[in-house]
């Protein structure tokens, strides 16, 4: 029972992370775009 939840906490804690990296290359691509425009 303790695996499980440490399995989900886990995966809780990898989501975020992955979502704000996603954010921050949304972010660089369009600075990158107005830059060349």
């Amino acid at each position: 029972m303790l695996n499980k939840q440490k399995k989900k906490l886990s995966f809780r804690a990898g989501k975020p992370a992955y979502g704000t990296d996603s954010f921050l290359f949304c972010f660089f691509m369009n600075s990158l775009l107005f830059r060349l425009l």
